[in-house]
């Protein structure tokens, strides 16, 4: 688990860094969230060895399908912020939003990283009562 769960955890931690790119260099800003998501996908392709080969979804794959939707929600903020700015906001009005946009990542990641290991910890429970009966 820890070989796709923290590399996962820490690449989806990255689109933070993104916010912190000027809010008038929106290309250089969707091009550092789509690098990002790149390189989600390829930590999945690597990875992919160690999760079982099943027929339905377990705990660390909706957990990695979830950072996808994140990392893509955070380009997709980016680019509200350019169509913003495209239609003439004020400076001061994008970097509103653009703390705005970074505070729901954040509590995004959060949860995600809550409910994940929530989850986990109910299914080991459920597994450890399993084989002692």
């Amino acid at each position: 688990m820890a070989n796709v769960y923290l590399p996962t955890m820490v690449v989806t931690a990255l689109a933070t860094v993104t916010y912190l790119v000027d809010v008038d260099a929106v290309a250089a800003r969707l091009d550092l969230s789509l690098s990002i998501l790149l390189a989600a996908i390829a930590l999945k392709f690597a990875t992919s060895s160690y999760l079982p080969q099943i027929a339905y979804l377990t705990i660390i794959d909706k957990y990695v399908i979830a950072s996808f939707c994140a990392l893509a929600f955070s380009a997709a903020q980016h680019a509200l912020i350019g169509w913003l700015d495209g239609e003439g906001w004020a400076a001061e009005r994008l970097n509103v939003v653009n703390r705005v946009c970074l505070g729901l990542n954040c509590v995004l990641w959060a949860l995600m990283q809550g409910f994940f290991l929530l989850s986990w910890r109910r299914a080991t429970r459920t597994g450890t009562r399993t084989r002692r009966r």
